[in-house]
């Protein structure tokens, strides 16, 4: 996986080290970057290589390296002047990158909307992004953490782009509250509040408290878009911009038409308050349609015309290991395999089941749930209900 991300002209030599409050050795003459780049092995030409320490492995031991490749500059801890690269030696380059970060953003005056939930992020950040088209800058495949959120942002160029949408995602208490002051997001989508990352977040009114930092964290947040079951955590019903609540404040339906392609369409009807706007979008899960309602009318709040979004969304494509129909060996697969946890796995498995229901033979490989906690064993152990076998189907588990 690439970690590389094209930055802003606003990364010159100067703005570096005045934002960082670092200090150049080995700059012979101002530098502009084309890219930040995580790791030397795929660096490409005029990128700036960040040399980060981990617990795993030390970034200063590639240095060399990324000369070779190319790199117009390194940010560094550990200098190493024998090296004609320039490097900007910082008290922590982690520290650096989010200082960065919190620069590009504030000079980016475009709007900024940020999309987190238990599952859903991606795919719906991704149909977003495709709704927007070629000049919204948003999250590459899925750097959502406290590492990924920085370079995202360290992107942003208003002369380049006029959306930004940014994937927030965490794992532990108190990450979403960076990420939320570093995003200052003007619009919030949440796809869902559910049962993830739970060894670490307890229960889903932490979860729910931990992701509305998103919003309750941005000084610049106009509204908020999201499922009303968020409803029933106070830590939603708090905000005091605006609420766009799904089935609440508008509702919609959607009915699946007949076919025995899986690729055919869904017809969906989106209505807030007297209008109405029906579209056709390619077949997909109970869950995913509810998230890309909610993006559709997110797009709307932007100024997207109706006619522009019906002609936009026929054409979108699932992303990849999200939902994602293919043929293998003469079958037809669904493969939906990214970060499951148990609500992606219902609404998956729900899906399957339903399109799959007149099938005569059926396979199910099923992987493990992680990062679950002390509600793992009943978490598996409630998929099974989930299921609805026939005689010919055939179970794979693994994990």
């Amino acid at each position: 996986m690439s970690l590389s991300h094209p930055v802003s002209s606003l990364l010159n030599a100067k703005n570096l080290s005045d934002w960082t409050m670092g200090e150049w050795i080995g700059l012979g003459s101002s530098i502009l970057a084309t890219g930040f780049c995580l790791d030397s092995r795929i660096l490409n030409l005029g990128e700036i290589f960040l040399a980060l320490k981990t617990h795993r492995d030390d970034g200063h031991k590639y240095l060399e390296m990324a000369e070779q490749k190319g790199a117009i500059a390194a940010i560094v801890t550990d200098p190493k002047p024998e090296l004609s690269l320039p490097q900007l030696v910082v008290s922590d380059v982690s520290s650096a990158l989010e200082k960065i970060a919190i620069q590009c953003r504030k000079r980016f005056k475009k709007p900024v909307i940020a999309i987190t939930g238990s599952c859903g992020k991606t795919s719906s950040k991704d149909f977003l992004k495709f709704i927007l088209g070629k000049r919204c800058w948003a999250t590459k495949k899925n750097l959502n953490n406290t590492l990924g959120v920085p370079l995202t942002l360290s992107g942003l160029d208003s002369s380049k782009h006029d959306y930004a949408v940014i994937e927030a995602g965490i794992s532990k208490p108190g990450e979403m509250d960076k990420l939320g002051s570093w995003i200052q997001a003007d619009l919030v989508l949440v796809t869902m509040i559910g049962s993830s990352h739970l060894e670490a977040l307890k229960n889903s009114e932490t979860v729910a408290k931990e992701k509305a930092a998103l919003f309750h964290q941005s000084n610049r947040c106009q509204s908020i878009y999201y499922p009303n079951d968020c409803l029933k955590y106070n830590v939603f019903k708090s905000f005091r911009g605006k609420h766009q609540v799904l089935n609440r404040d508008y509702h919609f339906e959607y009915f699946q038409g007949q076919s025995s392609d899986p690729n055919y369409t869904t017809t969906l009807y989106l209505k807030r308050g007297r209008q109405k706007l029906q579209l056709e979008i390619p077949s997909t899960s109970e869950g995913m349609t509810q998230n890309f309602a909610q993006a559709i009318a997110l797009a709307q709040d932007l100024g997207l015309t109706d006619s522009f979004l019906k002609d936009k969304v026929k054409c979108w494509k699932s992303s990849y290991q999200r939902g994602k129909w293919m043929e293998y060996l003469g079958s037809t697969v669904y493969f939906d395999a990214y970060n499951a946890n148990p609500n992606s796995m219902q609404d998956s498995l729900s899906f399957f089941q339903k399109i799959t229901k007149d099938t005569p033979k059926r396979v199910f490989i099923l992987g493990e749930m992680k990062e679950l906690g002390n509600f793992s064993k009943k978490a598996h152990q409630q998929i099974h209900s989930y299921l609805d076998g026939k005689a010919n189907d055939r179970f794979f588990l693994f994990g």
